[in-house]
């Protein structure tokens, strides 16, 4: 029950209404490929890169096959945390001495630049071909149905030595045609999304014993198996350490100054910006979005930076402090309740809009921008950049100690390391929301002088009373009240 509490916990799409009623239904939706590709987002590079081996090796996955893959110890303690970890989230599960991996042939259609599987492959062909290729193989197959057939086939492609020895017959040239084959990538579809199948050279005596067998495309691709059996020598790529980040030391005090500075220009230039905007509404762009000369009008008008009303107002906005309407953007009702607040709550609350804020306003220009306009949200950014402001808080607090200064222009590898999937979602504008994101965190208090702060750290782990007490130390002038809340932020 414990670790079916953890997977659920974990795996959140398993709880989604309509919830699964039984452990069918539950494992039917832990199965299904937007299931998994979801649970890939919470893996480390090497993990992923266990989990593609894994998809590879397909029915003869075991742990020391894995490990001969790598070049590593069957006993490699990065090769079993990784595996621990795909267990845990249910992407395999032992079974008869290996592993059930069969499943992420969805996710890793062809894993580690291999083709189809044999089964997939022998599906097109006609029982006489099948049965022919069951006694060249010296494989029982009376009495079987086509399925079982095929399985009794592609199991015996499965046993490396099977297809070593058969190759090892074929005359020479033959045998240096499949070796180049069998280490050539292998996507049948090419730009144009063109069919052109992997060999693009005639090999009959490899297909006459089954090495290569013909798609449904007219192509002939060689099966999964047989390529991973040719590939002699091949270890597959496996990093299990992290990239380092460069670290400087810095002051625990001066962090906290800097913090408490930050904290408390945030407030303010919220305050200030409010103000100028009881004074009208602010116009917006018929076309979406808060336009340039607006925001240099807000800027000068409440004495910040440009950069800081861009913040301010993307804040104000995502926390709901303000309303636009046909007459343009003004205060509204709930500002009066963040205003009536102490500094310590108001900073908690600024802090949770931010980690889920559908913009990252200081993020370097977009060259590839037509506009610099300000409240022009996108979605599916909305979603990135909740789980990259996350993913850099937590790698910081993880890997940076107290005392220790981060240089950001390392941390774009280390991300990547920690969060493959999440980081080839944002792709060419990684380095940009990076930094923006580094700089959002100073302004907030959450990051200073390089090195997460005590009240990031606090929320990191769950601590709210801890921070608020550490939001209530950077801050003056507190009602003496305590903090609560009523949901927790998405760490």
């Amino acid at each position: 029950m414990e670790q079916l509490t953890s997977l659920v916990a974990s795996r959140r799409d398993a709880s989604l209404e309509p919830a699964p009623k039984t452990a069918d239904r539950l494992a039917a939706r832990l199965l299904h490929p937007s299931s998994m590709a979801g649970a890939c987002a919470l893996l480390t590079l090497p993990q992923l890169q266990v989990g593609e081996a894994a998809t590879a090796l397909g029915g003869g996955c075991t742990t020391a096959r894995l490990a001969a893959l790598f070049g590593v110890p069957a006993d490699d303690p990065d090769l079993a945390a990784a595996l621990r970890r795909l267990t845990q989230l249910a992407l395999i599960w032992p079974h008869d001495g290996g592993f059930v991996v069969s499943h992420l042939s969805a996710v890793w259609p062809y894993p580690l630049n291999l083709g189809p599987g044999a089964a997939e492959l022998l599906t097109a062909q006609n029982m006489n071909e099948l049965r022919r290729l069951a006694k060249l193989y010296c494989v029982p197959v009376t009495g079987l149905g086509k399925n079982e057939v095929i399985a009794a086939l592609a199991g015996w492609l499965a046993q490396v030595e099977n297809v070593r020895r058969l190759a090892a017959q074929a005359p020479a040239d033959v045998r240096a045609q499949l070796g180049r084959l069998a280490l050539r990538p292998t996507s049948p579809f090419r730009p144009g999304g063109i069919m052109y199948g992997s060999p693009g050279m005639a090999l009959p005596w490899a297909a006459e014993r089954g090495l290569v067998v013909g798609s449904g495309w007219g192509a002939e691709e060689m099966p999964r198996e047989v390529a991973f059996a040719l590939r002699e020598g091949y270890v597959a790529p496996f990093d299990r350490r992290p990239p380092a980040v460069s670290v400087t030391p810095v002051e625990p005090e001066a962090a906290d100054q800097e913090a408490a500075a930050a904290a408390v220009e945030t407030l303010a230039a919220i305050t200030s910006t409010v103000e100028t905007m009881n004074s009208g509404p602010v116009p917006l762009l018929k076309t979406g979005g808060l336009g340039v000369r607006e925001l240099r009008r807000i800027t000068k008008s409440s004495g910040q930076d440009e950069d800081r009303t861009r913040l301010t107002i993307e804040l104000l906005a995502a926390s709901g402090l303000t309303d636009a309407s046909d007459t343009g953007l003004c205060p509204s009702t709930s500002y009066d309740e963040f205003a009536a607040a102490d500094p310590a709550t108001q900073l908690l609350d600024i802090v949770q809009t931010w980690l889920t804020m559908p913009a990252c306003p200081l993020a370097p220009a977009d060259p590839t921008a037509t506009s610099t306009r300000a409240l022009y949200w996108d979605e599916e950014e909305e979603i990135v950049l909740t789980g990259l402001r996350a993913l850099i808080l937590r790698t910081l607090a993880d890997t940076v100690p107290e005392g220790q200064a981060a240089d950001p222009d390392t941390l774009a590898d280390r991300l990547a390391w920690q969060s493959p999937v999440l980081i080839g979602q944002v792709n060419e504008d990684l380095q940009r929301h990076v930094t923006g994101i580094w700089r959002e965190a100073h302004r907030l208090g959450l990051l200073a002088h390089g090195t997460a702060t005590r009240l990031c750290r606090s929320l990191l782990i769950g601590d709210f009373d801890a921070a608020y007490r550490h939001a209530e130390a950077i801050l003056p002038e507190l009602a003496a009240r305590p903090y609560c809340r009523t949901t927790s932020p998405r760490w």
